[in-house]
């Protein structure tokens, strides 16, 4: 029934409306921006579990950062180790040549004095082999000591699958590392005593490299690891946050039909109160 103090269809429409506006406005923020949560009123449990996801994968992409310094590492010891290994098995050449009776004296002594610069260079090599400011293959610390230098792989703090250790092997010539500092190649019976120590050195140094790469296979499954967990976690936060816009564009499409059609009829239930005035003309 017509009243003239209150259009309530007009009120109805206005309401209905105004309820469509918010409604297509919240379709072409999500639309504009990509996502579907922009606010935590949006969604709070929805916006929570997005963050919490989003955190754990900027820790994991940072722990993938910390295995490619620790691959880089580990390729900084391989490349001095097999130069020393280079070096050690140039210095067994030596020690059977200057062992075979047929040399002289003066020939033992020009093997002797590339001897000992040969093992200046391991000891150069050993202390110049670093990275980031840290010496790796002349047993100080971190790598050289204790458990070793840590690397951070994973996103937590758990020590049995977030972090491990590595200790490298002191490769100075002291008695410590190769133990062949004081090796004489002077002589027949004193390079064939070198002979011996040298090959424990090479063996102790290919047994290092044998290390180094089984520590670069474990951070090549890290690394692989990291990435698949990394990619399964941005997949599911999108599924969360992320619009479907082929979904959104056909919202978006029926909220503008609604929106143009409310605007029409709230015009129409405006004019009612006109109507009435046909009935008072007498």
């Amino acid at each position: 029934m017509p009243r003239i103090n209150h259009n309530i269809p007009a009120m109805v429409a206005a309401n209905t409306l105004m309820r469509t506006e918010r409604q297509l406005s919240k379709s072409i923020e999500r639309l504009s921006t990509g996502q579907k949560i922009n606010f935590a009123y949006d969604d709070a449990a929805g916006y929570s579990v997005s963050e919490q996801m989003r955190m754990e994968t900027k820790n994991l992409q940072m722990g993938s950062q910390n295995i490619e310094n620790g691959r880089s590492l580990l390729d900084i010891v391989d490349g001095g180790l097999k130069e020393i290994q280079d070096i050690v098995n140039r210095l067994r050449e030596l020690a059977v040549n200057s062992a075979n009776g047929t040399l002289t004296p003066d020939d033992r002594e020009y093997i002797q004095k590339e001897t000992d610069q040969l093992l200046e260079e391991i000891d150069r090599i050993s202390n110049s082999t670093e990275f980031n400011g840290n010496a790796l293959i002349n047993g100080d610390a971190p790598w050289g000591e204790g458990r070793g230098g840590k690397l951070h792989i994973g996103s937590g703090f758990d020590s049995n699958t977030d972090i491990f250790y590595i200790r490298l092997h002191d490769m100075q010539v002291h008695e410590d590392g190769l133990d062949i500092a004081d090796i004489d190649l002077s002589n027949p019976d004193t390079a064939q005593e070198a002979i011996g120590r040298l090959d424990q050195a090479s063996s102790t140094i290919t047994g290092e490299l044998a290390n180094v790469g089984a520590f670069g296979n474990r951070l090549n499954h890290a690394a692989r690891n990291q990435a698949s967990m990394t990619q399964n976690i941005i997949a599911a936060d999108s599924i969360i946050r992320d619009t479907d816009m082929a979904e959104e564009t056909a919202k978006r499409s029926q909220l503008t039909v609604l929106h143009n059609a409310g605007v029409s009829v709230l015009a129409q239930a405006n004019s009612f109160p006109q109507d009435i005035l046909q009935l008072l003309q007498f």
